[in-house]
């Protein structure tokens, strides 16, 4: 069960399988600063779904991207 809630505001889908949430995080270091990055995961196996979100500050980043 997750702890907290994690809020993106750029959604991603398509993502490849085996992708990580560190690679999601690099695929965005060029539109901004990535605050955050968190794959979308099966609550009873844990594996990957194939989206995510990824949190970017300043504000137009997320726009831009």
């Amino acid at each position: 069960m997750r702890h907290q809630k994690f809020r993106g505001n750029v959604f991603v889908a398509n993502l490849p399988k085996g992708y990580t949430d560190v690679q999601l995080a690099q695929a965005f270091d060029r539109f901004g600063i990535v605050m955050g990055a968190c794959l979308a995961r099966d609550l009873a196996t844990g594996e990957v779904k194939g989206h995510g979100l990824v949190d970017l500050a300043p504000k137009g980043a997320a726009e831009q991207a």
